[in-house]
Order: structure tokens, then sequence, then C-alpha cells
């Protein structure tokens, strides 16, 4: 079997870590008791969750692009705790593809360092691209599981032989 893997939001636990740079440009802490472990219950839950300013969000990711370690620094999602169990065991009979959405200095390296780090130490296929129905399709994946529901339709979409799994988050 092929199978595509987000990151963010599925595995690597993006949101802590967004939120303490968040709370460190702005100085304050609108998050309060929200932050993680409570899964955000919007995309955009900084902005429209908690009342942070846009440009706040656009200085956080202005720092998150120019950090060499962002990435590599993610924690591993405990819920995830199954899937990178089950990753591990099956690394050698799937063809595993890890495509994420992200930028910033040295973004794939520092990918392929976490995916070594937290699921698998055998080399691993990482794509970074906003367009995973494309490269689901020119991988011709048999699954595909991603947090973001936008995702997922246009995987549906470009790579209808693909089976989509969307976890169930607040968002």
């Amino acid at each position: 079997m092929k199978i595509g893997i987000d990151l963010d939001g599925v595995v690597a636990n993006f949101y802590s870590a967004y939120e303490r740079l968040h709370i460190a440009v702005t100085g304050e802490d609108k998050f309060g008791d929200a932050k993680y472990p409570n899964l955000p219950g919007h995309w955009h839950w900084p902005t429209k969750l908690h009342g942070y300013k846009p440009e706040d969000t656009s200085a956080v990711w202005k720092l998150i692009k120019a950090d060499p370690k962002f990435w590599r620094n993610l924690e591993a999602l405990p819920e995830a705790g199954f899937l990178r169990s089950w990753l591990k065991q099956n690394e050698e009979k799937h063809d595993i593809y890890y495509i994420t959405d992200r930028s910033g200095v040295d973004a794939k390296a520092q990918t392929q360092w976490w995916v070594e780090m937290y699921l698998t130490p055998k080399s691993p296929t990482v794509s970074l691209s906003p367009d995973k129905g494309l490269l689901a399709k020119a991988r011709k994946l048999d699954f595909y599981i991603d947090d973001k529901f936008g995702n997922v339709i246009d995987v549906q979409d470009k790579s209808p032989d693909t089976q989509v799994y969307l976890p169930d988050r607040p968002y």
C-alpha cells in the first residue's frame, strides 16, 4: 500500500509551539486555559477565538519561517500514539509518504529530522507542498490522512482512487 500522511495536527503538535511563540511575540497570553492539550476549536483560533490581531499572526509566521529549528522542535501529539506505533511497525511493509505544507529555513530537512526522530528511523520520503491532491495523484496513494478538511477534499477531487481520512478534530 501507498500511504500519505500530513504531519501538523495529525502526528505533530504544531499548536502548543505556535501558541508559545504567539505569546512571546505579543507579550500577552490570550489563550488562557484554552491552551493545548485542548485542540483549538477553529482553524484560525488565535484571531477568531482569542482576539489576537492578524498582524500578530503575521509576525509569528515570519519568525517561524526564519527559525532553523521550529519544525524539528515540535512535540508529537499524544493522541497520535496509535498511528505512530503503527507506522514504526509497518514502515517496511508499505510505502509511506509524509506530505505537509511547511515553509522556512531548511523546512524539509527539519521535517525529515522530526519524522526520523518520532516516526521512523528509516529515511522518510517528505514532500512540502500546499497541493496535496496533485501529490496524492502523482504518488498513486491508496490512503491519505490530513486534519484539514480542504486538503481532504482536494485529494478526493484530484486523486479519486485515494481513500481519505480526516481525524476527529474540533476545528
